[in-house]
């Protein structure tokens, strides 16, 4: 499901009726007056009787489809049964692939509002794998909390994904007991609207870009941890074995943990505090947490030309979303990497080395002369413009060119 500010798009199969809709009375359907029981189909209903007919045989055949199944499990093809279930995806992320087509054609609602889902890439990715997939998209909503200017404030996303909707929603006071569905790999793309809260309004913030980023790199390194303990301890499949009562009975290339990729944001907003959560994560023991560097995947030219973005000018500030081919081309990426997880014959997916996914073999000893880099340029600027004791000097020198160019 997507939120749109309040609506959902939801797939669904079946009969829908909108509020206040009804089915209209056809002359010889099961709802025209003249027919008060079933029983009083007429010979020119033959049609109809017949597909009521068919439908009760199909009932019948499912059932006795169950209980092939049922016999199986009390058989010896166990295995079979346990590793032939269907695989769930789950996405979450604050600039929803889903927006394009409501955006980008000037309209909103309607057929758009609802094919928009469908062109997303989170829907995309899973329907390349047959895969059941759940999203959790809100659109301009941050990860931390307290953020100026974001959706929903002052929540994050971390309070939304324990909850059964969306904040100021009736259904954000009940918490989500997640026993829906367990996902077989989850991918988190987050970023983009704490950044641009951050560069908005830093005044207000009275912080650093530093101090920000390192907050949003705790905040994420928090909700996996959380997500770890409480939402999802077990992977699908284990559960799936126990519900069987058969415990531990699973594949031997099933992962110890629901394997999460925090993807580099699209446009490369706060890459270094996404890279550094899913570091500390690592050294911390979680190895199912991968970092995706994205930088490439995209055309990231800032004008008409591009075929790949679009700048969003319905929003406030302006913000650039997927294309129809820029959705494609993300979900084609994706692929690659989640194919093992949710594919059905995990042997026909290409084999990713562990390098893939960090870029390079991660050395603490350079991560902390990186930080230590940091930490010294803030220091001598904080001492350039206020002193040794804090307080702000009155004689602030003049910087020439060349020298601001320097200390920047």
């Amino acid at each position: 499901m997507t939120d749109d500010n309040g609506r959902g798009i939801l797939e669904l199969e079946g009969l829908w009726l909108s509020k206040g809709g009804q089915l209209l009375r056809v002359q010889g359907s099961l709802l025209a007056e003249e027919y008060e029981d079933e029983d009083d189909l007429s010979a020119e209903n033959d049609q109809i009787g017949r597909k009521h007919e068919n439908g009760l045989k199909n009932i019948l055949r499912g059932n006795a489809r169950e209980m092939k199944q049922q016999e199986l499990a009390d058989k010896e093809d166990v295995p079979t049964l346990l590793r032939d279930r269907k695989k769930v995806l789950e996405v979450i992320t604050d600039v929803p692939g889903s927006f394009r087509a409501q955006h980008a054609s000037g309209r909103s609602g309607g057929a758009d509002g609802l094919l928009a889902g469908v062109m997303g890439w989170e829907y995309l990715l899973g329907e390349m794998f047959g895969a059941d997939h759940v999203g959790i998209g809100m659109d301009g909503m941050c990860l931390t909390q307290d953020c100026i200017g974001g959706v929903g404030f002052p929540a994050g996303l971390g309070d939304v994904f324990f909850r059964s909707g969306p904040y100021e929603s009736p259904y954000f006071d009940h918490p989500w007991m997640f026993d829906a569905y367990i996902p077989d790999v989850m991918v988190l793309n987050i970023g983009n609207s704490d950044l641009t809260s951050f560069n908005l309004h830093s005044a207000d913030y009275n912080k650093t870009l530093f101090d920000l980023s390192a907050r949003f790199e705790e905040t994420y390194i928090s909700l996996i941890k959380a997500i770890r303990t409480l939402a999802y301890p077990k992977h699908p499949a284990i559960i799936h074995s126990e519900r069987f009562g058969y415990p531990g009975l699973v594949s031997s290339s099933t992962p110890a943990a629901i394997p999460i990729f925090i993807m580099r944001p699209l446009l490369g907003q706060l890459e270094h505090a996404t890279q550094n959560a899913v570091n500390q994560l690592r050294a911390d023991g979680d190895k199912a947490v991968f970092w995706l560097d994205t930088s490439g995947w995209l055309d990231t030219t800032e004008d008409s030309s591009n075929l790949d973005l679009y700048l969003d000018e319905h929003v406030k500030p302006p913000k650039w979303r997927l294309t129809e081919q820029g959705n494609q081309r993300v979900a084609i990426f994706l692929h690659m990497h989640v194919c093992r997880y949710l594919a059905r014959d995990e042997e026909k997916c290409a084999f990713l080395p562990h390098e893939v996914y960090q870029g390079k073999v991660f050395n603490p000893v350079e991560a902390n002369f990186d930080k230590f880099l940091e930490d010294e340029k803030e220091r001598k600027l904080k001492k350039l413009f206020w002193g040794d004791e804090g307080e702000k000097k009155v004689d602030v020198p003049v910087l020439e060119k060349e020298e601001a160019g320097a200390v920047g």
